[in-house]
């Protein structure tokens, strides 16, 4: 695991009840992040547009105020919810890893260091972006 510093520094992390917002929200605290975290249903189809459209357009307005602002859009991830869903169709595993061009599931601490790397000092420059922790799923 990358070791960054986190400390001074507030992380708002959403569906941080559990997979991939809970995993987030343990590595940021261990490193040392304080911490606002809540609990949401997942955003779907045309509201993910416009996650995407306000994260562009808030990096825009706030970038000169040394704000960085990003949106994290992980792919496939083995989450208490997946393994849910995969148990009642034990096939679709199979099928979800031979779509990836990685081959397999992300797991959800892989998704929790993509989000740390984006909001340390390491991506910097990086604001307005969409992250795309999927395995190459958009690639193809």
């Amino acid at each position: 695991m990358a070791n960054y510093n986190f400390s001074g520094k507030v992380v708002l992390i959403t569906g941080a009840g559990g997979g991939i917002g809970r995993a987030s929200a343990l590595a940021f605290a261990q490193m040392g992040a304080s911490l606002m975290l809540s609990d949401i249903n997942e955003v779907a189809g045309l509201e993910t547009y416009a996650v995407v459209g306000m994260t562009k357009s808030a990096a825009a307005e706030y970038g000169r105020a040394g704000i960085r602002i990003n949106t994290v859009c992980p792919g496939v991830t083995r989450t208490a919810m997946m393994e849910r869903a995969l148990a009642r169709e034990p096939k679709r595993e199979k099928w979800l890893k031979t779509a990836h061009p990685i081959g397999r599931i992300a797991e959800a601490d892989e998704v929790a260091q993509a989000v740390l790397w984006l909001c340390s000092d390491s991506a910097s420059f990086v604001t307005g972006h969409q992250l795309m922790v999927d395995g190459g799923l958009v690639a193809i």
